[in-house]
C-alpha cells in the first residue's frame, strides 16, 4: 500500500478491472483465473494494459487466504492483433 500511496502522491493513477473470471471451489481450496484489464495514467498520458492472472486460495479458520498468485502481462503486440 505504501508504494501505491507514493505513486498517487506523484500523480500516477491505476485502474484494474477483473474480467472473464473462472472460479472453482472444492472444500477448503479454490482457484480463479481471469483477465485483468487496466491502465496507468500519469502526466504523459494513459497506458492501457491487460494481464492474465490466476490465484490459489485456502480457507483458514473460516477466512479465504491467497496461497499463490500469478500475473502475466499480455504483450502489447498481442493486444493490437486481437483488435484486428
Amino acid at each position: 500500500m505504501a508504494f501505491i500511496k507514493a505513486q498517487h502522491a506523484a500523480g500516477k493513477r491505476y485502474e484494474w478491472n477483473v474480467t472473464e473470471p473462472d472460479v472453482d471451489i472444492s472444500g477448503n481450496t479454490a482457484w480463479i483465473a481471469y483477465v485483468n484489464k487496466g491502465s496507468t495514467t500519469d502526466a504523459y498520458g494513459t497506458l492501457n494494459q491487460n494481464w492474465l492472472e490466476s490465484a490459489f486460495l485456502e480457507k483458514q479458520a473460516g477466512t479465504w487466504k491467497i496461497a499463490f498468485m500469478h500475473s502475466t502481462c499480455v504483450p502489447m503486440a498481442t493486444q493490437e492483433n486481437q483488435r484486428k
